[in-house]
This record gives structure tokens, sequence and C-alpha cells, in this order.
């Protein structure tokens, strides 16, 4: 395949010669929609029947390939024209884009004239037909049953769903970012369906941080500038859109395949936890990812913190949901330190507030690394103090 500067230079002495020549022109169809400019491509071609086959599959397989590593398939309509005299076409100047010359000029002047292509395909088809394992006849011709119909239908349905998600535009916004979790990878694109499904993973795993049900083990997520197509191929794969509604969200469950050391070749590490029960190791995932995740994840968090040391700010806090059972040790402290109590010491009062702490933990949640009342066996992961913080918080 010619390169751009190469291929516009032949362009050029094409169409300024009087004789017959052929011309590769590619276009997306459909008036109703936007279209990339990259869908949009001019070659010259052989006028000679082999040189003309070989030109146009080569053109073409480059056209599945780069379609393999993209968003969407575009609508692209690849058609072959032998022109009786390359001079009688709209003259073509090296600053013009190619979408408009093809669309402003070339199409129009093929309709006028009445001019039939020698080979008319549509790539979505020959995507289609190659995973179908179906062969095409002469002239791009396809020969379908009615399941097979069925199943173009759905399949060109789907891929017109993804080019209006990602706005017409079929290369994935790059970086990409890979997340390395304990039961494979998820690949995210840099673009906002990628940032969406990035911040709706790590709500999820901040939501569930310290469940027994989440499995402990590192993730790493890693920043990859230049993709392998297995990555492309999983690129985006974890968002999902929901039933009757515009949103995408996160499957947490749909991870792939591991990661050899050799693919990792040239992947920048951007962040790394090792997933421990901790308030620190929690807080550093939050402070990372910038989520705010519902549920009761931070209060676990801020009774670890309470267990290791004194903390004023998170006792004190209106948003910690046992702010009054630990308020009065604000007090006991104050008066401490202050030289106004009377048989109390800050030894006594940091050990009760572990002690309280630990309580707590082991009776009212369910967190990896601590015990579990059975009480609080049959109650789901981080749920069991609902109704009972509601009412403390109203006291």
């Amino acid at each position: 395949m010619t390169s751009g500067n190469e291929n516009i230079k032949q362009l050029e002495e094409l169409l300024a010669g009087e004789g017959e020549g052929c011309l590769l022109v590619c276009y997306e169809t459909g008036r109703d929609k936007p279209h990339a400019a990259s869908s949009y491509q001019l070659y010259p071609v052989h006028p000679g029947q082999d040189g003309m086959t070989y030109q146009f599959l080569s053109l073409l397989h480059v056209g599945v390939e780069t379609a393999r590593i993209s968003a969407f398939i575009p609508d692209t309509r690849m058609e072959v024209y032998r022109f009786p005299r390359m001079s009688a076409l709209p003259p073509f100047f090296r600053d013009t884009p190619v979408k408009e010359y093809i669309t402003g000029g070339l199409l129009p002047h093929i309709r006028e004239n009445g001019l039939k292509p020698q080979v008319s395909v549509n790539l979505r088809d020959m995507v289609f037909i190659r995973s179908e394992g179906l062969p095409v006849e002469p002239g791009g011709v396809l020969r379908l049953d009615a399941g097979q119909i069925d199943r173009l239908m759905e399949f060109r349905r789907r891929q017109d769903e993804l080019a209006a998600r990602y706005k017409y535009v079929p290369r994935y916004k790059l970086p990409l970012r890979v997340i390395e979790t304990p039961k494979g990878v998820l690949v995210f694109s840099g673009g906002d369906i990628g940032r969406k499904g990035i911040d709706s993973f790590y709500k999820f795993l901040l939501g569930n941080y310290f469940s027994i049900h989440m499995e402990s083990g590192p993730v790493r997520q890693y920043r990859v500038d230049s993709p392998s197509a297995r990555l492309y191929g999983l690129t985006d794969l974890s968002c999902r859109k929901e039933a009757g509604t515009n949103r995408y969200t996160f499957d947490p469950f749909d991870a792939y395949a591991s990661i050899g050391a050799s693919e990792k070749k040239g992947w920048t590490l951007e962040f790394a936890t090792d997933m421990e029960p901790s308030d620190t190791e929690y807080r550093h995932l939050e402070d990372f990812s910038g989520c705010r995740p519902e549920g009761n994840s931070r209060d676990i968090c801020r009774l670890l913190a309470l267990r290791r040391h004194f903390d004023r700010d998170i006792i004190l806090d209106p948003a910690f949901a046992y702010h009054f059972q630990f308020k009065e040790f604000v007090r006991r402290m104050d008066d401490c330190v202050n030289g106004l109590s009377k048989g109390d010491s800050m030894e006594r009062i940091l050990d009760e507030v572990r002690e309280k702490s630990d309580r707590i933990l082991r009776t009212d949640f369910r967190v990896r690394g601590y015990g579990t009342s059975d009480r609080q066996k049959g109650n789901s992961p981080g749920k069991a103090h609902k109704n009972s913080n509601r009412k403390q918080l109203k006291r």
C-alpha cells in the first residue's frame, strides 16, 4: 500500500491524463447520520483485471484489519470505477480534503453520468461474511440464506448502535487504560465511554472494598499508548448500555484473560493497590480514583482508623454513622488535655475507643479480616446497621 503523499501524487497524475483510468472510491452510506472523514479514501488502481483485483483485495484486507481494532465498523462502501477519460472528472487539488472531493465532486459526477462500478462491496458486509466463513462472488455479490440475512441485519444494527455510542468516530481514543485484577484485565478507551467505565469500576471497588466476598489481590492500572490488536479487541467490552436508557454501566464480572509479562512491554504503571483491608489502603484508592461510593465502606474505613489512633475529625464528622456513639470520647479527651478530668486518662480513652471500634467492626459488618457474629451472617454485605444508624442520626 502506498504512502499518503505518494498516493496523492499518483492521483494528481492520473486525473490530469486524457486516457482511461480506474479509481477505488471509499465512502460512507446513509445520509441521515454523521460520517467519519477517515472512511473517505481514493486510490488509483491498475486498469488490467488482474492488477485491479490484486489492488482491490489488498485495500479490502487493510479495511477489514483496521475494522478489527476500531470501536465500530463504518458503513463504508468500496467501489471500483472505470472512467473512459480521466480529464473529464472534476479537477482534483492537493489541498482539497478527500471527503469533500468525493462527496462534492466525484460521486455527483458518477451519478450524473450513470456510471456503474466494476466492483462494489460494503465493509460491514465483508467483515460479517468473513466471520461466517462465506465466499464472495465476482463483483462483490453476496448469496445469503434467510438465517444469514437475519444475522447480517442484527450485525448491522449493532454496528449502528456502536457508531452512535462513539459519536461516529471509529478509532478508539488513546491512550487506553488497562486495569489488572485478580480475575483478569479490563480495558478502557481514552474517550467518554472509557472514563465512565473506569469511574464505575472504582465506585464498585470502593463500595465493596471491605466485603468478605471481594477477592483479595492486587489491582493495578496501566496507561497504554500503543495497544496490541488483542487489547483493542477487549476495549470497553465491560461497559454496558442499560435497557431503555442512554446510560452505560460497568459490569464488574466481565474481566478477561490474564496478560503475560511480554505483553506489558511499553505499558506505564499509573496506580497499584494490594487491596489489604486497611483504612490507609482504602484511602489510597479513594484519593487516586476521586470516587465517592455509596454504602458503608467509608464508615468501615473510619472505624479502622480509630482502631489505630484517636482522630477527633472523624468522630465529629456528622457523616460518620457512629458520630453520636463516639462523641463522648472527644469531650473526655478535651478534659484530660485541659486538666479537668478526675480519675480519667488519655490511655484509658484510647483503649476504649479502640475496643469500641473493634466491637462494631466485628458485630455490625462483614469485613474481610474480621469476625462476624451469628446474628449478622444472613445479612447482605455492608447493610447490617442501615436501620439502626438512621435512628442514631435522628437523636
